[in-house]
C-alpha cells in the first residue's frame, strides 16, 4: 500500500508531456477538443493554488485570456 502511494506521488509530481512551462512549478495544459486553430489551455500547478481560468496563446509565446488578442 505505501509503495502505490509513493508511486502515486511521484507521478502527481510529474508535469503531462505536452505542458509549456510559465514559472516555478507552474504550467499550462492544452484543453483537449477544442479548435485546433486556437488551442485552449489551463494552468497547473502542483504545490500553489493557480488561476482557474481559460487561457490562449498568442503569436509571441506569451499566454492570455482574450481570445480575440490571441487567435
Amino acid at each position: 500500500m505505501v509503495k502505490r502511494f509513493a508511486v502515486l506521488v511521484l507521478l502527481a509530481g510529474c508535469a503531462p508531456p505536452e505542458s509549456i512551462p510559465v514559472g516555478n512549478d507552474a504550467y499550462m495544459v492544452p484543453i483537449p477538443g477544442g479548435d485546433p486553430r486556437c488551442v485552449e489551455y489551463r494552468m497547473q500547478s502542483n504545490t500553489r493554488a493557480v488561476v482557474q481560468a481559460i487561457f490562449y496563446r498568442k503569436s509571441d509565446g506569451t499566454f492570455t485570456m482574450n481570445r480575440v488578442e490571441a487567435c
